[in-house]
């Protein structure tokens, strides 16, 4: 099963980076990098049968998933926020434009 959760990290870190990354922005370079290394964590207990999930080395596993989330959680959210607002300002652009369009095609039917 832990061969299963290898490819699986594998595969979304390199379409992070090599799709994402491209196109989206710098940061899916980063969460891309994070999940090779979780899958280079997976894949290093799956080969040689080492319990790297509890003790130290445990540990030392929650520690780098911590930095990352503290990296790039305030990223993401900040992309969010202005997706979303940028969301809320061509749609009401788009009302204005469709209203001034009834407009002017209710002034040509009254002329």
């Amino acid at each position: 099963m832990q061969y299963l959760y290898t490819v699986m990290w594998l595969a979304a870190g390199l379409l992070l980076i090599f799709r994402y990354g491209r196109k989206e922005g710098k940061i899916f370079y980063a969460a891309g990098g994070f999940f090779l290394i979780l899958a280079a964590w997976w894949g290093t207990a799956a080969v040689t049968g080492m319990d790297l999930f509890h003790g130290t080395w445990g540990w030392v596993l929650r520690i780098i998933c911590a930095v990352f989330l503290i990296v790039l959680v305030p990223p993401f959210l900040k992309r969010y926020q202005q997706e979303r607002s940028d969301a809320k300002q061509s749609s009401a652009a788009e009302m204005e434009d469709r209203k001034t369009q009834k407009d002017n095609q209710n002034t040509r039917k009254q002329n």
